[in-house]
């Protein structure tokens, strides 16, 4: 799988922030998600991907989050959820 950093583009920020909104898989999630109980799901910005709680940064995300190819596999993880697939 494609690793993509940052600087993104307008519209692979909307196409992140899509996917950590649908709620078919793991969000990303800030790496000092244990320091803090509120939300802890990061956003992305043309710099990078953010905590909105603390000051935790990432910059690696796979392409395929970036470029709405994600969209393709919605209604695949949606169903596998339905079917009592659990992520750990």
């Amino acid at each position: 799988m494609k690793i993509r950093k940052p600087p993104f583009t307008l519209a692979e920020v909307q196409s992140f922030n899509e996917y950590q909104k649908a709620g078919i898989m793991h969000e990303y999630t800030c790496g000092k998600r244990d320091d803090h109980v509120e939300n802890s799901v990061l956003f992305a910005k043309e710099d990078g991907l953010f905590c909105p709680t603390c000051d935790y940064r990432q910059d690696n995300v796979l392409e395929w989050l970036m470029n709405d190819e994600w969209k393709k596999y919605e209604d695949w993880f949606t169903k596998l959820k339905e079917n009592g697939f659990k992520e750990e």
